[in-house]
């Protein structure tokens, strides 16, 4: 099963609005939909050869700064493909390589903040031709909810539900800053309870989520965005999160090895065509 998305970085710049593969780039302060430039000193996307990628040369950088609580955003997206629409009704595996340049560290109600921050660094969306949107499963930066309840902490990734699943927060790992990570996901789609949702990071299996709504009934079509989005309400530290080697296909066969030499080394890696490893 050939890509049906990828986004190597080896090439590209930063042009008036997104990287040459995605569709869109959003970049947004605050949430009232105001623009700002790709490379404004507030939010922006750049194409860095820093820190050195897991695959080729260059990777992406996702930068906000924390200065304040205002919530900003980049966001890149994918939208509008037939080829990525069309795994609405199977199964869709994204993999991508994620980086922390420093901790993030939340704020937290019970530790008495008057507001606690997230970001969001991957989801995918049920889009449909007009109307709302429907938020599936997201990925977070999230105070630690392992206890059941918000703690302060930093940089733990965490599952979030909107709309569908079982609507909570899911803790998955605490990750250390100045590291690679390689994030894995595979979406089971439904608009019963049939679907399914899982999780590796570095390969190995952090969430699994079964017997649950993965799609909303009369949407149309996946958006998928990168992006590093939410309520900026951690310490003074600016936020900088790289992505490289963003892949999307239907069976989890990826193509870029962790030399970026490429081939079939992932082939059968997580199962083939729907099957778990």
């Amino acid at each position: 099963m050939a890509n049906v998305f990828e986004a190597f970085y080896e090439v590209d710049s930063v042009g008036s609005n997104t990287p040459s593969e995605w569709v869109d780039q959003k970049n947004e302060s605050p949430y009232d939909g105001t623009n700002v430039s790709p490379s404004g000193t507030l939010s922006h996307v750049e194409i860095v050869d820093t820190p050195t990628p897991p695959s080729g040369s260059k990777c992406m950088m996702c930068y906000v700064k924390a200065d304040d609580n205002s919530p900003r955003r980049n966001q890149l997206m994918i939208y509008n493909s037939s080829a990525l629409d069309a795994l609405r009704t199977g199964t869709m595996w994204t993999q991508f390589w994620m980086y922390l340049d420093a901790d993030v560290v939340m704020k937290d109600e019970s530790n008495g903040d008057s507001i606690y921050g997230w970001i969001r660094v991957w989801e995918t969306n049920t889009m449909p031709d007009s109307g709302a949107y429907y938020g599936a499963p997201g990925l977070f930066l999230l105070p630690d909810y392992s206890s059941g309840s918000r703690s302060n902490d930093t940089n733990t990734l965490c599952v979030q539900w909107q709309n569908f699943g079982d609507g909570n927060i899911h803790t998955l790992q605490q990750l250390s800053s100045g590291q690679w990570y390689k994030v894995t996901t595979k979406t089971v789609f439904s608009t019963g309870t049939s679907g399914s949702f899982t999780v590796w990071i570095d390969d190995t299996q952090v969430y699994n989520a079964t017997g649950v709504k993965t799609y909303q009934s009369g949407q149309n079509g996946i958006m998928l965005s990168q992006d590093v989005s939410g309520g900026m309400a951690y310490g003074s530290t600016n936020v900088k999160i790289y992505y490289d080697a963003f892949e999307v296909n239907a069976d989890g066969n990826f193509t870029v090895t962790e030399n970026g030499a490429g081939g079939s080394s992932w082939d059968g890696k997580y199962g083939s065509a729907g099957g778990l490893a």
